[in-house]
């Protein structure tokens, strides 16, 4: 039994071996994916969604936010993979992962997901990283995009949290589920203030949608009841200068991400495209 685009015959002389080399050698492929390797937590995590049921006063959503403590644990795959092609081989290198979010006011589990980041190309930029996911309502994603890196602390962009057929009427909800650690219009200042006094060295950023030539699959539930019909995140790996003892330093993983929900009504007509938003703020163990 073979992989898929592998070779199945013993005439076809492989021009390289499958067995993974050592472990410095594996990081050193792995690029801008190399610093993800390990298991990270964090309990800054805030989940933020609205949905059409059952409405508040004037709103036709309900807004939820809940916070989560999280962990994820990134692994090598190991050895390269082959992508054949006519006249050659492209090779991918990538990282395993797996995370659990809990909520953090009920210890009940939040969210479950496994999957890779793969490294296309480190010869480009442009759609050189790969997300595969698969998340169990029902969901697999893949996601295309880049990645940098920079001097200092990574700058926010604005993450939008208020459904497509909102009105300033709707922002009640919004002004309510304001704390002093989360304002749910703003996530990204949650983001920022997690950073803030730290002597952040450099910054890593991986930016992946499935706009880009990716896409989503869902269930025929999800299709016809909630249907996912878009994702973005953003990854920030930073490494972090320890001010009481300078020699000493940490690594900190930031991310964002945004999955498009379109929920009909009773009729099948679309209601409007809901953002639910994820945030976390997580140190490398």
């Amino acid at each position: 039994m073979t992989a898929i685009n592998e070779v199945a015959t013993a005439a076809v002389r492989r021009p390289f071996r499958r067995q993974s080399s050592s472990l410095a050698h594996v990081n050193e492929r792995l690029g801008p994916l190399a610093d993800l390797l390990g298991t990270w937590v964090g309990s800054k995590g805030f989940n933020i969604v609205a949905v059409p049921f059952p409405p508040q006063g004037r709103a036709p959503f309900t807004l939820l936010v809940e916070p989560y403590l999280e962990t994820i644990t990134f692994s090598p795959i190991g050895s390269k993979v082959p992508n054949r092609r006519a006249g050659g081989i492209d090779f991918v290198d990538g990282v395993m992962y797996e995370l659990r979010n809990i909520d953090t006011v009920t210890n009940e589990p939040l969210h479950a997901e496994n999957g890779m980041l793969l490294l296309l190309d480190q010869a480009k930029k442009m759609n050189s990283v790969a997300r595969l996911a698969s998340i169990p309502h029902g969901d697999c994603i893949l996601a295309l995009g880049d990645w940098g890196k920079v001097d200092g602390p990574p700058l926010f962009p604005p993450i939008r949290t208020l459904p497509s057929h909102h009105d300033t009427a709707h922002l009640r909800q919004y002004a309510s589920a304001k704390t002093a650690q989360l304002d749910p219009q703003m996530p990204e200042a949650t983001l920022a203030g997690a950073i803030a006094g730290q002597d952040i060295v450099h910054t890593t950023f991986i930016n992946l949608s499935t706009a880009g030539g990716g896409g989503v699959l869902n269930i025929p539930f999800i299709d016809k009841k909630a249907k996912v019909t878009q994702f973005d995140c953003s990854f920030w790996i930073e490494t972090i200068k320890d001010k009481s003892n300078p020699r000493h330093g940490f690594q900190q993983l930031q991310y964002s991400q945004t999955t498009i929900i379109e929920f009909p009504d009773g009729r099948g007509a679309l209601r409007g495209r809901f953002p639910h938003v994820n945030i976390n703020t997580l140190v490398k163990q």
